[in-house]
């Protein structure tokens, strides 16, 4: 496993993102400049690496180590940032199989459906004595015996300092307000020293919940001095977040409250939870995608093209429409998605106005209505496909899952992978700063 490497302090405002599209145009600048990063132990930027490390759960203290990868090292970092190179071979692409049936499909959203620009990390403790809340809505009824988190520990200036102080992390009720924060009513809790990894914070005495009600996971750092000795949570940031943040997640079913010391709590707009929930009864849930390769994005125009492999799992899936999550860089020429059978049969096929694709600094999520609505069919394989002419220019990136670092596929799209193709074969995504990695997803979904 690779070390981490020192990182620049991030900065709140006026960071650039500058790539180049190779042999499509001659350079692009990405300005990703945060609309509204005002709110207190906030900040998005590059985002150092997890290790093996110690940490302390309750009374018992253990060692976190990351999962070992298949191939190479697979070290998280955020985006934009330098990153160890990492050593994938290209999965082969699906076999074929059959044209899909007409049955009957089961309708609803299917996909990564999540949007993400960057890494956001909110400081427990720090300058601002910043308190934070993960707020979830339980899918079971069940004990909550254990979560998995985004730390960064205190050895990385602008995310922690000193010891790392000593958090609370509670189980709460909602206090059933507009704002959804928590009650202060402690269902659970357990104290933990904050170090660099995705670790698993577990309950002696866990709290029981009940399916359909929100709950917060609350980080208070109870240090003696938490200004000086603190650490950050790690999450999915949005420049440009829809009214919904995340088509995956209503924003009161999935959120984070913060508040600056005894201050009142509010949602952060552009943030939402990078969180594994593990119930007592075998139910796992929550948000998986741990990273976003947006420095290694890349151009859908001519020959280029860019699709989402998939398997169907479990029933038959009803779909009527496809949602990606793109920008566009240059000319006119709509976008064309593609539905087709792994072997390259055309299914259906549709297309998005260029006018709806906003031009230059953020991604937008765009969607196509097919004509008609089509069954994709439980355990055959498909493509969706994106592609345009060459007088246009799309940019898109992909998000990582983190099933190299203990998440459970139930918190991402585990049944396929984004793939690239600049004109012969199809292969990986690669990853920001290192090489082809076969565990990334469009931001897309069926609906």
């Amino acid at each position: 496993m690779a070390q981490p490497q020192p990182q620049p302090r991030p900065r709140l405002r006026g960071w650039l993102v500058a790539a180049a599209i190779a042999l499509l145009v001659p350079a692009v600048l990405l300005q990703l400049r945060p609309p509204d990063l005002a709110g207190p132990g906030i900040m998005v930027g590059v985002d150092p690496v997890p290790r093996a490390s110690v940490i302390v759960v309750g009374d018992a203290t253990q060692t976190a180590t990351a999962d070992p990868s298949p191939t190479g090292s697979f070290d998280p970092v955020t985006s934009p940032g330098p990153d160890p190179t990492a050593l994938a071979t290209p999965a082969p692409l699906p076999t074929s199989t059959p044209a899909p049936t007409t049955a009957p499909g089961t309708p609803g959203m299917y996909g990564s459906a999540i949007g993400m620009d960057s890494l956001n990390n909110t400081q427990v403790g720090g300058p601002n004595n910043t308190s934070t809340s993960y707020r979830f809505r339980a899918s079971t009824s069940a004990r909550l015996n254990s979560i998995r988190v985004y730390i960064i520990g205190p050895t990385h200036a602008g995310y922690g300092a000193g010891t790392g102080g000593t958090w609370q992390v509670s189980v709460q009720t909602d206090n059933g307000a507009s704002n959804h924060a928590p009650s202060g009513t402690v269902l659970a809790t357990t104290t933990f020293k904050p170090v660099d990894n995705f670790p698993v914070i577990s309950w002696s005495a866990p709290a029981s919940l009940s399916a359909g009600i929100l709950y917060h996971i609350v980080f208070v750092n109870v240090d003696a001095d938490p200004t000086v000795n603190y650490a950050s949570v790690d999450g999915v940031f949005m420049f440009r977040p829809t009214s919904q943040r995340q088509p995956a997640f209503s924003n009161v079913n999935w959120g984070q409250p913060t508040r600056s010391g005894s201050g009142g709590w509010s949602d952060l707009s552009t943030t939402v939870p990078i969180m594994q929930l593990n119930y007592s009864n075998g139910v796992t849930a929550g948000l998986g995608y741990m990273e976003v390769w947006v420095r290694s994005y890349k151009a859908i125009s001519g020959t280029a093209r860019a699709r989402e492999a998939f398997t169907v799992s479990g029933s038959n899936r009803s779909v009527s429409s496809f949602s990606v999550r793109l920008m566009r860089i240059s000319g006119s020429s709509p976008l064309t998605v593609r539905l087709e059978t792994s072997d390259g049969t055309l299914i259906e096929q549709g297309t998005i106005s260029a006018s709806a694709i906003a031009i230059g600094t953020y991604a937008t999520w765009v969607t196509c209505t097919f004509p008609s609505s089509q069954t994709l069919v439980a355990g055959q394989a498909y493509n969706v496909v994106l592609s345009t002419t060459s007088d246009t220019v799309y940019s898109i990136f992909v998000i990582r899952k983190g099933s190299s670092w203990g998440f459970s596929p139930t918190t991402y799209f585990s049944y396929g992978h984004a793939q690239y193709t600049t004109g012969s074969s199809w292969g990986p995504f690669t990853q920001d700063g290192g090489s082809a990695l076969d565990q990334g997803d469009l931001q897309f979904y069926f609906d």
